[in-house]
């Protein structure tokens, strides 16, 4: 059985900075990265979309953050139902270049978490910019069910 206590060091922080800007930070439990990503792509949808591919049981997905001029690259492993690796890759690479893990690069944070506290903190942000869809997909996490990963955008007015 896998031990919870040693994984569930897993914060994820996604805040509209301004105009054209976001402000971010990932935590392991021991050290915090902060960084930003500009709205040159959508880092949130990533985000949102590396999540579901993760409930529904991919062993791989990522999520792209533009800094202008470089980037970086959120990677989760799932070695096994309940336990996913992270790691946030540095590249220097300008944008639109696409990063991907065989480029050159520097590891600015990684660790270990539950799926059910990754499925939780980006859950959470998704809350704080989205409204759910009138149909959604229910997920199976262990005990845990989630249906909150399907999304749209919540209008500005």
């Amino acid at each position: 059985m896998l031990a919870e206590n040693k994984i569930m060091g897993f914060t994820l922080v996604y805040d509209l900075a301004g105009a054209g800007w976001a402000d971010t930070s990932l935590s392991n439990g021991k050290e915090t990265v902060t960084t930003d990503a500009s709205f040159l792509h959508d880092t949130l949808r990533d985000l949102l979309l590396a999540g579901r591919a993760i409930a529904q049981g991919a062993s791989h997905a990522s999520c792209r953050f533009i800094h202008e001029p470089d980037q970086s690259l959120l990677v989760l492993s799932q070695t096994n139902k309940r336990k996913i690796n992270f790691t946030l890759l540095h590249f220097d690479c300008e944008f639109p270049a696409i990063p991907n893990e065989t480029m050159p690069h520097r590891i600015l944070i990684s660790g270990e978490t539950s799926q059910n506290r990754l499925i939780g903190e980006i859950i959470k942000t998704r809350k704080q910019f989205c409204r759910p869809m009138a149909s959604r997909v229910t997920l199976k996490l262990g005990k845990t069910t989630h249906s909150q990963l399907n999304f749209t955008k919540r209008s500005r007015s």
